[in-house]
């Protein structure tokens, strides 16, 4: 089997899972297999993003209903909020189970198997998100979609998927709206 060139190149480990799919079930689950593998590994020396922890906690404390929507095996994001103390935080987990790569973002599945878990409507929702899958997902969905820009390059991509409000770390940022060291703008046009 070759793997064509675009697929190899790309620095996303999960485009070997989706090219996997068109050799069947039993070859995709052996992928995914490995790629579970290989997230749960890389929890151990994962950096945790600077301030999530704290909005974490205040989202929290304010009395909101939190989950964790990804891409990446249920195991490994599992395996990341025990090592960095945050499983206490969320109320529910939508991480890859399945060998199908067609059920991950931007499919709404793991949205709306969140918000059934939590028993929670469109309207009252939220995902914040760093990539253009999570903006469509958002949207698909109909919740309200709130980009993270951890990358001057991410502000454009983000809003062009459309992120109803975008965040990028400025921790000298000193206004009304900043939460944990962060400031939302408004990215509708």
């Amino acid at each position: 089997m070759e793997i064509p060139r675009e697929v190899a190149d790309d620095p996303d480990p999960l485009s070997v899972f989706r090219f996997s799919a068109m050799f069947g079930e039993s070859v995709s689950a052996l992928v995914n297999k490995a790629l579970t593998e290989f997230e749960v590994s890389a929890t151990e020396s994962a950096t945790p993003t600077p301030g999530a922890a704290e909005l974490i906690r205040q989202l929290k404390e304010s009395g909101r209903s939190l989950a964790v929507v990804s891409n990446n095996s249920e195991q490994a994001v599992k395996a990341y909020l025990q090592a960095n103390e945050l499983t206490p935080y969320f109320d529910y987990v939508a991480g890859r189970v399945s060998s199908d790569p067609d059920l991950m973002k931007p499919n709404p599945h793991l949205v709306h198997r969140a918000m059934t878990a939590l028993q929670a409507d469109a309207a009252s929702t939220a995902l914040i998100g760093d990539s253009e899958s999570d903006m469509t997902v958002s949207k698909t969905a109909g919740i309200l979609a709130l980009g993270y820009a951890n990358r001057p390059e991410k502000l454009t991509r983000l809003h062009a998927a459309g992120a109803s409000y975008i965040v990028k770390p400025c921790r000298s940022w000193q206004s009304d709206n900043a939460v944990a060291g962060y400031g939302w703008h408004n990215a509708l046009p």
